[in-house]
């Protein structure tokens, strides 16, 4: 079986409706313990309660 490439493996969380930034959105922060993203990226949100209905995370490509 082929391995995935990371284009691949982004468009399949695009098509999930996961938003994927190069950089850090404002008020945005790391969400630390998440540990399903691809090689180089990083789960981030955007620092609301999951409970209020404002709760968005993302991916971000790792800073180099």
């Amino acid at each position: 079986m082929a391995k995935e490439t990371i284009e691949e493996k982004l468009d399949y969380w695009r098509s999930k409706g996961i938003e994927i930034f190069e950089r850090m959105p404002e008020g945005w922060a790391v969400l630390e313990g998440a540990t399903t993203a691809p090689i180089g990226y990083m789960w981030i949100w955007n620092c609301k309660s999951r409970f209020g209905g404002g709760f968005r995370h993302a991916l971000m490509k790792c800073p180099e």
